[in-house]
């Protein structure tokens, strides 16, 4: 009975609360892959949101664990994709990127393409949002609410 109650004990310290969460979380379910689906789709690259998840995992081990060890306190950090990975997935499929300022994105046009970085304001709620696809990129989580934090314009190389 002992034996029991400490193997129950270590798995549950091991893998935190969120063993109990009901709802599964899934990285190609999250805005990072979805957001590099409509992007590259614009610039004529086919690919998938699953596909797009797949090599943004197999890429970024570090990355990777730290997704693993947040989700065990709390599942929905499977769907964090950081910005550094974006930039490789980017860099890899030869994607020109450029950063913006907020001053120069509201110039762009509705033929480029822009991935953007978004949060609301007083919570660690970020967003990663395709532009032009996602039109109010700036007013996400409301007029007064969202923060933009990085604007990146791609171009295909």
């Amino acid at each position: 009975m002992r034996y029991l109650f400490v193997c129950l004990f270590s798995f549950l310290i091991t893998t935190g609360c969120g063993v109990f969460q009901k709802k599964k979380y899934h990285h190609y379910n999250s805005c990072g892959p979805d957001a590099l689906y409509h992007a590259t789709y614009r610039l004529g690259i086919q690919s998938s949101e699953v596909q797009i998840s797949r090599e943004i995992l197999n890429n970024s081990e570090c990355y990777s664990l730290l997704r693993d060890f947040l989700s065990m306190f709390d599942g929905s950090a499977k769907e964090i994709t950081f910005p550094s990975e974006m930039k490789n997935y980017l860099k890899d499929k030869k994607i020109k990127i450029t950063y913006l300022t907020k001053e120069e994105f509201k110039s762009l046009s509705t033929d480029q393409t822009a991935i953007v970085l978004v949060s609301e304001k007083g919570s660690l709620t970020y967003h990663w949002a395709c532009w032009p696809v996602t039109k109010n990129v700036d007013s996400f989580f409301g007029e007064d609410s969202t923060l933009v934090h990085q604007i990146i314009l791609l171009e295909r190389l």
